[in-house]
């Protein structure tokens, strides 16, 4: 009876922490506010056991710090851990990405191009962050190499609520970076150098857009949308 108990406490905790990730992803749950057990437990539906597993399981995805004798705090946005997390992902996705290049059939090109549309003409943030999602999950699902997959998971769990803020500010300052649709464009060509670079500098260029939402560079990035100009910028296929 208790393994079963055991079981179930974890199946909810497991469903709760997702929901606890969503929100601080969303910005619901904001950086550096403690997570009220009271207030959470009641907003879920749960008592407050399986709740706290749902931090330790949000701690190890690096979006909650559990400090002893003070509780559970959501991790602070920090431009260290934006640059430190896109250099890692950085460097596993081109791992990824060279792997997967050989394996990509024209049906899941296709596919690609359908979801890339649908985010280019996606206002809502939330959906165009689900959209981004499916596209890096169709284009690396055929990459057989488990280990590389999970650490790839779990950076971008850490990752995501830089990239939930990523995509909404796209959609309010419209920087000139090119899209999705710009990469299918640049995969159809299978070749692993021009994808690789392609990739590489698109990414930079959003982390420095990021960067300037996030620190001393969003003031003058306000400037630079109201005056007209658009301070960011990466090459186009």
């Amino acid at each position: 009876m208790r393994g079963a108990a055991d079981n179930h406490t974890g199946t909810v905790a497991t469903r709760i922490a997702a929901r606890i990730q969503e929100d601080i992803v969303r910005g619901e749950l904001k950086a550096g506010e403690r997570l009220n057990e009271v207030v959470l437990a009641t907003r879920y539906g749960v008592s407050r056991v399986p709740l706290r597993e749902a931090f330790r399981i949000v701690e190890g995805l690096g979006l909650v710090e559990i400090r002893p004798f003070s509780g559970a705090f959501v991790s602070d946005l920090s431009i260290a851990e934006v640059v430190d997390v896109f250099e890692i992902h950085e460097a596993l996705e081109s791992v990824a990405l060279r792997l997967a290049l050989p394996l990509l059939t024209d049906e899941v090109l296709a596919e690609l191009e359908q979801i890339a549309l649908k985010a280019e003409h996606e206002p809502n943030a939330w959906r165009f962050f689900e959209l981004s999602n499916d596209f890096y999950s169709t284009l690396y699902g055929c990459v057989n190499r488990r280990h590389l997959l999970e650490a790839l998971r779990k950076l971008v769990c850490n990752q995501n609520r830089y990239l939930f803020l990523f995509f909404s500010s796209l959609k309010v300052y419209e920087p000139d970076l090119p899209g999705q649709c710009d990469f299918v464009k640049v995969l159809r060509k299978r070749d692993a150098d021009t994808a690789l670079t392609f990739q590489r500098n698109w990414r930079r260029a959003q982390r420095e857009f990021l960067l300037q939402h996030i620190g001393e560079g969003r003031t003058a990035t306000v400037a630079a949308h109201r005056t007209g100009k658009r301070r960011v910028k990466a090459p186009r296929p």
